[in-house]
């Protein structure tokens, strides 16, 4: 019985050492789970809703499920994408409700990118003053990239967007 317990530690203690953010990710915020990803890591997120707002300050990838929504508390930018954060990668994500005051200085958006060289793929924008803000960035890769506006029209990008 006692090699039975020291086996099944064993397995626990592996796999805790291999994929840490599998077993305790429920508890932890997704602004933790992004600053606990390392610069040209990926996070791999949950078919669940995540609340946002979240700053990515390094280059990372950010990968969701399928139905996998960040959900902003509608007082900013639900993401944003910093100048140290050249090449991040944001893909298979549904992203949603930053603040959509006309009144304050900044413009908020469900993704201010603020760096270069960053992709966004495959993402579905709603219930934002503006779906993605572009200020100081070039070459971004945008595809397969929806936004619905607040009147459930369509909402444009922007900024600029070169090749």
């Amino acid at each position: 019985m006692r090699e039975k317990w020291h086996w099944m530690a064993g397995i626990i203690f592996f796999l805790l050492t291999i994929h840490p953010n599998t077993f305790f990710a429920e508890n932890r915020s997704l602004q933790d789970l992004v600053d606990q990803t390392p610069a040209h890591g990926t996070l791999l997120l949950q078919n669940k809703t995540y609340s946002g707002n979240v700053t990515i300050s390094k280059p990372i990838a950010i990968k969701g499920a399928g139905k996998t929504n960040i959900k902003g508390d509608g007082t900013g930018n639900v993401i944003l994408i910093q100048k140290p954060a050249i090449g991040t990668r944001l893909e298979n994500l549904r992203i949603s409700h930053s603040s959509k005051s006309r009144n304050s200085v900044e413009e908020y958006s469900a993704i201010k990118v603020l760096s270069d060289r960053n992709v966004l793929k495959n993402l579905t924008i709603s219930d934002s003053f503006h779906g993605i803000y572009f200020s100081s960035s070039n070459e971004n890769d945008l595809s397969k990239v929806c936004i619905t506006g607040m009147g459930g029209g369509k909402s444009p990008v922007k900024g600029t967007v070169s090749n």
